[in-house]
């Protein structure tokens, strides 16, 4: 699997513990981010922000 760089507002939305809405145009990576959230509650690292390569944490609780 490739390694997966999100944006800042991507790494929000996986990062955030309660409810999300992700609204964007087609094509912008939102089912993407939706995988990303999953690998993340799973307790999996879901990859590094694109602006810093700050590896985004592992779920504390999965």
């Amino acid at each position: 699997m490739r390694e997966l760089r999100w944006t800042g507002e991507q790494a929000t939305a996986i990062l955030e513990t309660g409810d999300a809405l992700l609204a964007a145009s087609a094509g912008t990576g939102k089912t993407t981010t939706v995988i990303g959230k999953v690998l993340w509650r799973l307790g999996h690292s879901p990859g590094a922000r694109r602006d810093t390569g700050e590896e985004l944490p592992a779920h504390p609780d999965p």
